[in-house]
């Protein structure tokens, strides 16, 4: 097909003849875009300073274990059965071995499930309507931590040491690449307002985002975790009891907490959009660039639109005005007919 009888040259056409209106729906398209985009703008400006911990400080202070223990001693891990796959077994192992004190508390889908129905019976139904298993397991960390306190950990991280001086914090989160907190390694006295809070939240973030892999960070992953936590920080309530204190990341990991293997839920989007994170300037230029497409093809579609409805009413008219013509040459010559009668 010729070029100039494309769509793709009309819309080009169209763009030249009002580049006024062009620019003015492109201004505004991307002002809206920035308007809904704010909570993600707004959150990498945060870098968490102001609460951060560093473990080779937290867990070599003598004074550290002098303070008052926050969080009790409960272990909270979660798997959809008893059957844990054998690279999350060794992790698993480690903790058991580095806590035996401690209370080891392990969720499967079913008794996660029970737990939610008994205890918290108005969240069941956005419970059960996520449409991943892994939504449901980001959801049952914040309710188990609010509900008993303790430690959260995934089954892929194990610990180097242990844990005892993560108690004496109120709450604590760990900092995340590229911005924001991560959920693999939480932990919380019980009732802690910020828990609350996140739960709260589970509700008005669950969406979907046709993508898998957006949906789960964007309804109950670290983006949800994270964009509950900016809101917490600007609301004025991190003080005191109610404060959520950051683990900065130190080497491999945390200081404390090693990754092994793991991410069994990401779906094939993962890495596209993940390669996307790391490129900010690309994805600035990328999105004007849809925009301006997206925008240009708008108008063209209206301008085709407004013409074919010009078009059917001059039809019409055109059609009236002969049908008008024939009815006034009819009537006339009905006229003279009836007086030659």
């Amino acid at each position: 097909m010729p070029l100039r009888s494309s769509f793709l040259w009309e819309t080009c056409r169209t763009v030249r003849r009002r580049p006024r209106r062009f620019i003015l729906l492109v201004t505004l398209t991307l002002a809206f875009l920035t308007y809904k985009s704010l909570p993600l703008l707004h959150l990498l400006t945060e870098d968490g300073s102001a609460d951060a911990v560093r473990a080779s400080v937290l867990f070599n202070d003598p004074q550290t274990y002098n303070n008052t223990q926050l969080i009790p001693k409960i272990i909270h891990q979660t798997y959809k059965n008893t059957t844990i796959p054998l690279r999350w077994q060794v992790p698993q192992e480690m903790i058991l071995k580095y806590h035996g004190d401690y209370e080891y508390m392990f969720w499967t889908d079913e008794s996660a499930l029970d737990f939610i129905a008994e205890n918290y019976p108005s969240y069941l139904e956005t419970y059960i309507s996520y449409a991943h298993p892994i939504q449901r397991a980001d959801a049952l960390r914040y309710f188990v931590l609010y509900h008993f306190g303790g430690i959260y950990l995934d089954l892929d991280i194990t610990p180097r040491r242990r844990l005892d001086a993560l108690l004496t914090l109120p709450a604590f989160a760990c900092l995340t690449t590229p911005t924001g907190i991560s959920n693999d390694a939480l932990g919380a006295a019980p009732s802690h307002p910020f828990f609350l809070h996140v739960i709260k939240s589970l509700q008005k973030f669950n969406k979907n985002w046709y993508s898998p892999y957006i949906t789960v960070m964007a309804s109950t992953g670290p983006l949800f975790m994270s964009l509950a936590w900016k809101e917490w920080l600007d609301s004025g309530r991190n003080v005191g009891d109610g404060r959520v204190k950051v683990m900065v990341p130190e080497g491999r990991g945390y200081g404390f907490l090693v990754n092994v293997e793991g991410r069994s839920w990401q779906e094939s989007d993962e890495k596209i959009i993940s390669w996307l994170e790391r490129h900010y300037l690309f994805d600035i230029i990328c999105s004007i660039f849809a925009v301006c497409v997206s925008v240009g093809i708008a108008c063209q579609c209206f301008d085709w639109t407004a013409k074919k409805l010009r078009r059917r009413r001059w039809i019409r008219g055109r059609r009236g005005r002969v049908r008008g013509r024939l009815e006034t040459v009819w009537e006339r010559g009905a006229w003279d007919e009836s007086k030659m009668v």
